[in-house]
């Protein structure tokens, strides 16, 4: 039975670290870097602005909407941002543990245990994009797992 569930070890290692360590600083207060600024930039698309027109904006508007309908869904509150974000990175994990079905189990543990600690920080809250990385690495797996069409 260990045998069956030994391919699953670097996912669970993997998980539980970026986990375990996520929770220390998930109530920490708002992250030093662009936590707020992603937040307020939510919020006012949720009072109805429109960026690039309404306020400027240096990145691609999805993580502002993603985090604006949480905020229309459950009320504004920044744990929501949090939540979210440990959602995508697991996310991400599950889809990493897939495309590297082909490495070693020692090779694939580091990997995904690497990407897991990459994620976490004190600041680590407010990263751009990181529905954008979710659906390319989703992408890549579909990709992937198509099989070949030959014309």
């Amino acid at each position: 039975m260990f045998k069956k569930l030994a391919h699953l070890f670097p996912l669970i290692f993997s998980l539980i670290c970026f986990v375990s360590l996520q929770l220390l600083f998930f109530n920490r207060g708002i992250s030093f870097r662009d936590e707020g600024f992603l937040t307020n930039n939510a919020i006012r698309i949720l009072h109805g602005d429109i960026p690039y027109r309404d306020f400027f904006l240096t990145t691609t508007p999805g993580t502002y909407y993603l985090q604006s309908i949480l905020f229309q869904i459950f009320g504004v509150h920044i744990v929501l941002d949090r939540i979210a974000y440990i959602f995508l990175v697991v996310c991400l994990l599950l889809i990493l543990n897939f495309l590297l079905t082909k490495l070693r189990l020692p090779l694939k543990t580091i990997v995904l245990t690497v990407m897991a600690l990459v994620f976490v920080s004190a600041s680590a809250f407010a990263f751009y994009n990181l529905e954008g990385l979710v659906l390319l690495m989703l992408a890549i797996l579909i990709f992937k797992k198509m099989p070949d069409i030959k014309g």
